[in-house]
């Protein structure tokens, strides 16, 4: 697209003294519309020694430009970052870049940027999980079986998780949402299916091992947040289980976000588990009446015994953000542990 809403960029910085000091930028990219830009999604990836970032559709309802499954734009990918292969380059000067075309043009060498899946909507971090197992897929000789688990918040309907253990796989959006093909609502309640061709001509898509409807009574969940394994022993019943958030729910009383878990087939990981929900005590929290939490994010420490989930207490959490300086205490944002009482 020629006309772009705004330009991420992802850069390098140095701690120095306590204080991060910008050292370059890797790579600058445009985005059509403000929204579905993946979050929190930059991580470290053990098993490929590197980089992978987590990038969506680029925006607006149902992927309108069919952008995650066009194999030449970067959005609606997991990339893989080399960053052997961009040792001493910068393109903090270089105009933002939009597709692998794009990249080739800037002379970025071949390889700094590679898919690892594709299909993605609007995805959180990747979470890995070395099982012991042998595995050599990749031909690498290192006998070891990566799971890698990646949500994605959902359009209208269905929200999603996926678990994997290898990669060029297809992720199927924007024809398909979880296991059934991507739907919209009309005025009369009503809902249609928005790509059936398209569905039809991609049946073989990687399916997801986690999925909850938007129609569910009891929960009424909005849009996932994240996902997590547990390896603690303190929740009994939880140990080697998948936990997840999703932002809030407007039918629980209070509205609050939702934390789920659900049990992991390693053996089928496309077999869709029972999702189970927790009863969170929101008692310590420190919410006025009717003031809602809305969970943005979920992470274990680094031997997952304990879980922590990121809430804001305000639906405009990010004009909050922007509109008080730092260390400001109206700040709306607060990190919490999920404990057993």
């Amino acid at each position: 697209m020629a006309e772009y809403n705004h330009v991420g960029h992802l850069e390098e910085y140095q701690l120095v003294g306590g204080v991060p000091n910008f050292q370059r930028t890797l790579l600058k990219i445009k985005r059509p519309y403000f929204n579905h830009t993946g979050f929190q999604s930059l991580v470290w990836s053990p098993e490929l020694n590197t980089l992978v970032l987590g990038l969506g559709d680029g925006g607006s309802e149902y992927d309108p430009n069919n952008i995650a499954q066009d194999d030449n734009q970067l959005s609606g990918k997991l990339l893989k970052i080399d960053l052997n292969k961009l040792s001493g380059k910068d393109f903090t000067n270089n105009a933002p870049v939009a597709t692998f075309s794009d990249l080739k043009d800037q002379h970025v060498p071949n390889g700094a940027f590679t898919p690892q899946v594709k299909g993605l909507r609007n995805p959180s971090k990747v979470h890995y999980e070395a099982t012991g197992e042998a595995d050599d897929k990749k031909g690498d000789g290192d006998g070891q079986r990566w799971i890698k688990y990646l949500a994605n918040t959902g359009q209208d309907t269905i929200e999603w998780i996926h678990g994997f253990d290898s990669y060029g796989l297809n992720f199927g959006f924007r024809p398909w949402e979880g296991i059934f093909p991507t739907s919209f609502e009309e005025a009369d309640g009503t809902r249609v299916i928005a790509y059936g061709l398209e569905a039809s001509r991609l049946p073989n898509y990687y399916r997801p091992l986690v999925e909850y409807t938007h129609l569910d009574p009891v929960l009424g969940p909005n849009a996932n947040t994240g996902s997590a394994l547990y390896w603690g022993n303190s929740i009994p019943g939880l140990k080697g289980q998948l936990v997840f958030t999703d932002w809030i729910s407007f039918v629980r009383t209070p509205k609050q976000g939702l934390l789920m878990h659900a049990a992991v087939n390693r053996n089928n990981l496309q077999e869709v588990q029972q999702v189970k929900l927790f009863n969170v005590d929101l008692s310590e929290v420190g919410l006025k009446p009717g003031e809602p939490i809305f969970y943005t994010s979920i992470n274990t420490n680094g031997s997952a015994d304990r879980i922590f989930v990121g809430g804001f207490k305000d639906i405009q959490f990010i004009v909050n953000q922007r509109n008080n300086p730092l260390g400001s205490n109206n700040l709306a944002g607060g990190l919490y542990e999920v404990i057993r009482n």
